[in-house]
């Protein structure tokens, strides 16, 4: 029996490179709203929803979240601050909170380099985070989510991209 993964955001750019690995050696269930086209791997299970609708029945058996949906960029969510602020930060934080509720051990989140704000050195994870726009601060507020709810039953992992 395959270990079941929940990917949230699955259709978008990274979700589908990333579907075509896990699809292999995983059960995956998709959840996204298609906004961008439907998942083009086969054998994944798709549930055309928004996060912030997470039900428990999405996380049946579920081990691990890798949780990629949301606002993706500065431009867009300097655009859209109120979606920004209600995907990201309140969107993860509810979507993590009901995943561990569930009984799901891991929540992978890819954050962002953002979370830093305009540094002209390289950060490490222990650098102090003060991010400077909206996108950033959401980021930080997710990560900040997650940590609240980690312990023995729940790991997050948390990854800042560049």
């Amino acid at each position: 029996m395959k270990e079941k993964i929940l990917v949230t955001g699955g259709c978008g750019y990274v979700g589908q490179a990333l579907l075509e690995s896990l699809a292999k050696d995983f059960e995956v269930t998709v959840v996204d709203l298609c906004i961008y086209g439907e998942n083009q791997v086969q054998d994944i299970n798709l549930i055309k929803e928004d996060i912030s609708n997470a039900t428990p029945s999405w996380f049946e058996g579920v081990t691990t979240v890798i949780h990629l949906a949301g606002i993706s960029n500065d431009p867009i969510a300097d655009t859209f601050p109120h979606a920004n602020y209600v995907v990201n930060a309140a969107g993860t934080a509810y979507l993590a909170e009901v995943a561990k509720r569930c009984g799901v051990k891991k929540f992978i989140f890819p954050s962002t380099c953002s979370v830093y704000g305009y540094i002209s050195h390289e950060a490490d994870e222990l650098e102090n985070c003060k991010p400077s726009f909206a996108y950033g601060i959401s980021k930080l507020m997710a990560e900040k989510a997650l940590f609240a709810l980690a312990g023995e039953d729940f790991k997050p992992v948390i990854l800042r991209k560049g």
